[in-house]
């Protein structure tokens, strides 16, 4: 059983002293940055796997798969065992830490539920691929959902307001030139494509 954790290693200064912080101010905002290349997912890893040995959840949004390694035990080599080797503060022990990934199919992780509202017309134009075109159509039927205070829950909505604001484009006001026939038929079938794969 590891002793308990008071304090996170951040790392050395130039004479190869340890810095760290004290566990119970480390609510507080930060920022990691730097060029590529220079160890902020490293950091981001260590601090992770720290919190969690404290007895800490944590939870990160890992959009590109980096910190998911976390959930097995490394195997250093090359570079890295020689840069490991440099830092004997580190007292690195490579192992797993427990890791739970959100899903939005809901096959190989948590689920993931949230609304269309919720997610909004940005990142549901990327899930989609739209044109720019599409994007904009989208970006106008959103922005009739907040003014009317439509919660848009699922895809059944907002095909149901697209189909709407076609039979009625006053409703899209300055906004109705984005609104275009084929825009609004090219998000329907996009729509259904991505209702079709589940």
């Amino acid at each position: 059983m590891k002793a308990a954790i008071d304090r996170l290693l951040l790392g050395a200064d130039a004479t190869g002293e340890p810095n760290s912080q004290s566990l119970r101010l480390a609510n507080r905002h930060g920022l990691i940055a730097g060029a590529t290349g220079t160890g902020k997912t490293v950091t981001l890893q260590r601090l992770a796997e720290q919190f969690s040995d404290a007895g800490v959840a944590v939870f990160a949004a890992d959009i590109k798969g980096d910190l998911c390694g976390l959930g097995a035990a490394g195997a250093p080599q090359g570079k890295i065992a020689e840069r490991i080797a440099s830092m004997p503060w580190l007292n690195h022990q490579p192992q797993a830490y427990p890791v739970t990934l959100w899903d939005v199919h809901g096959r190989s992780g948590h689920p993931l539920r949230t609304t269309l509202s919720e997610m909004g017309p940005l990142l549901l134009g990327s899930l989609l691929q739209l044109t720019d075109s599409q994007q904009a159509a989208l970006y106008a039927a959103f922005k009739v959902a907040d003014r009317e205070g439509l919660l848009l829950l699922d895809l059944k909505d907002l095909k149901a307001l697209l189909a709407h604001l076609k039979a009625e484009p006053q409703l899209l006001g300055e906004d109705s030139a984005l609104f275009t026939g084929a825009s609004s038929q090219a998000l329907l079938r996009r729509l259904a494509t991505l209702e079709q794969q589940g």
